[in-house]
């Protein structure tokens, strides 16, 4: 009937997973109820049974590991007879309770099974030379035919973004599939996964339908020694992992990171402890997974080098920035319901679909002939000239950012900021420190101070992850720094020097800030950012006085970042500041608090949220 009525299929898999998770609750209530007259006697007239019998444990109340247990198994056991109870009271108590509990999930695996053959045959198999074949949609299932041999070196299955099918993959997936043929002599079968309603969400369907695609591919001629690669798109990499780690040889993903550093808002997974090849290749212009992110995993490769060498760590677990790049040109261009109603937009890719699909193609079938064809001398000797290549042009692309997000970057810009701040004669970024605080009431009960004696001046400053700007969907990965400074006013009169110039403002410090990250990113993204790009505007300081709330006020007023009504290609920045008065307590004397646009905040913006296609941030 499943295979007959692919309409009834999304209600079989509702009532699959209300099975599967509102089952045991009510199998365990159901049990109890059966249970509670002989409630009084578990502890006595029932003792530990023999191994393969029913345990006074059990009739007490199931455990979840005794839920779970088949039916076959339930039936297949023994029933002991213990007194004050004829054997038939024996038997009925148990055996209901588990019954109730084994039936369901008994059917639910055979629908589950027939579920699984379903989305399997959706699934899009793309033979070698299907290019020139002309093959554009699922195949017939052949499972049922005598096996054929099909001529194929590698098998590579592809897992789709949430809400997308396979057919947006389809050229993507062609794209490979020539690159490797047409450079490397490698013929690949590839085959893009259906997912129950485009999500994959389901427990362990990743896993399910790699096992029955590549039962799939061996039916259909495939030979069983042929490797096996897993990519992912999206989130459909982030559920491929499992299933990679455990089937394949190689892993990529595909407008998405491993999240190694735990910056962003899903389960962080080190690319160092992954132990097989992974390549991570993402868009330049990807507006869902910013290039920051894999900025943070190229920093991560560099890393390993100095363990493994510059080759190996490259070759291994290489991150690829591809240049104009945009997140859904890896597969059809278009985007998912499910992605435009959770708000996502993507941003605007200067590249032409055809052209993000043969770089795509290139860079995933260098890296898949490479390490899944070791003995292959053109693979070996291309693939890796190519990986290379990418590999230190993604290093031009994203060095201006991991430059400025360094712990030793962050102290020089503290050190200037301070340095600036006070424009004192002779005190300069070498007589700052920086004092670093997590806590957010820590720092506000922190202040700055001035060493007379020797002439360093203390800063603190707060690193704000929640504080990072936001336009659109996805906010920046380089966070806010909240400065606690000495004014002007009050170094002047500690250290008795002549100031060497006006006290710049912080929209005069943002400028200049700025200005600078203009001209460390790439001739190019400068040039795009000058045609293109949203343009920032620093507007006067917004000065938090004692009358508006004094410091609570400032600390709960955050860097405003903020489009211009009449014109959203103008965005407005806007630092909150607060000034204490000279003449009062020492303690809150000659204080100057600021919330500074950051190098790598200015780097971000200039790369990526310049180019965000929508209002002001949330």
């Amino acid at each position: 009937m499943l295979h007959q009525r692919g309409r009834a299929t999304p209600a079989l898999m509702c009532l699959l997973f209300l099975l599967l998770f509102a089952q045991p609750a009510a199998s365990a209530m159901a049990s109890e109820a059966f249970i509670q007259p002989a409630a009084s006697s578990c502890g006595s007239s029932f003792q530990a049974s023999a191994p393969g019998k029913i345990s006074s444990a059990f009739l007490c109340g199931p455990t979840s590991s005794q839920i779970a247990s088949p039916l076959a198994n339930f039936l297949e056991r023994p029933v002991s007879q213990e007194a004050g109870r004829t054997r038939q009271q024996t038997m009925a108590l148990p055996s209901i309770g588990r019954i109730l509990t084994a039936v369901p999930r008994f059917v639910g695996r055979k629908i589950m099974d027939g579920g699984d053959a379903i989305y399997v045959k959706k699934s899009l198999f793309l033979p070698p030379g299907s290019r020139s074949s002309g093959t554009s949609s699922p195949q017939e299932d052949t499972s049922s035919q005598p096996p054929t041999s099909v001529e194929a070196d590698m098998v590579l299955v592809l897992f789709p973004g949430i809400g997308m099918g396979p057919a947006a993959y389809r050229e993507t997936a062609l794209a490979i599939q020539d690159a490797l043929a047409a450079n490397y002599d490698v013929k690949a079968y590839v085959v893009v996964a259906k997912f129950f309603n485009n999500l994959g969400y389901l427990p362990q369907e990743p896993e399910r339908r790699l096992a029955s695609i590549l039962t799939e591919v061996s039916l259909r001629g495939v030979s069983a020694r042929a490797p096996v690669a897993v990519a992912g798109h999206s989130a459909g990499a982030f559920l491929a992992y499992e299933a990679a780690l455990t089937r394949s040889q190689a892993f990529v993903h595909l407008g998405s990171t491993l999240n190694s550093r735990g910056v962003l808002p899903w389960k962080p997974r080190s690319v160092l402890a992954f132990p097989k090849p992974i390549l991570q290749l993402l868009g330049e212009m990807d507006g869902y997974i910013r290039f920051t992110g894999g900025a943070l995993e190229y920093a991560e490769v560099e890393s390993l080098m100095a363990k493994k060498g510059f080759e190996d760590a490259l070759l291994d677990k290489p991150v690829v920035l591809l240049p104009g790049v945009s997140h859904q040109q890896f597969g059809d261009g278009s985007q998912s319901k499910a992605a435009r109603m959770s708000g996502r937009r993507d941003l605007p890719p200067y590249v032409a679909l055809q052209e993000a699909h043969r770089m795509t193609g290139k860079i995933v079938a260098s890296f898949l002939a490479y390490h899944l064809f070791p003995l292959n001398g053109r693979a070996r000797v291309a693939g890796a000239s190519v990986l290379r290549q990418a590999f230190e042009a993604t290093g031009r692309m994203v060095r201006p950012y991991l430059d400025e997000s360094t712990p030793q970057a962050e102290d020089d810009f503290i050190r200037w900021a301070q340095a600036e701040v006070a424009s004192v004669e002779g005190v300069g970024r070498n007589s700052v420190r920086a004092l670093l605080y997590e806590s957010e009431g820590e720092f506000v009960y922190s202040k700055p101070f001035l060493d007379t004696e020797s002439e360093y001046l203390q800063v603190c400053v707060r690193k704000v992850q929640e504080a990072a700007i936001r336009i659109g969907f996805t906010k920046q990965i380089s966070p806010a720094l909240d400065f606690k400074m000495k004014r002007q006013e009050a170094v002047v009169q500690a250290l008795r020097r002549y100031p060497s110039k006006k006290a710049p403002t912080a929209a005069e410090l943002n400028h200049r800030t700025f200005q600078k990250a203009l001209e460390k990113v790439s001739e190019e993204a400068r040039r795009r950012y000058d045609r293109y790009g949203r343009k920032l505007e620093f507007i006067a300081d917004d000065e938090i006085t004692a009358e508006r709330g004094g410091g609570p006020a400032w600390v709960a007023t955050p860097l405003e970042v903020k489009a211009r009504v009449e014109d959203p290609m103008r965005v407005t920045v806007r630092s909150p500041v607060l000034y204490t008065p000279i003449d009062t307590l020492p303690r809150f004397a000659g204080m100057c608090y600021m919330k500074l646009l950051t190098p790598a905040q200015a780097v971000e913006w200039i790369c990526h949220d310049a180019y965000v296609p929508w209002g002001t941030p949330k």
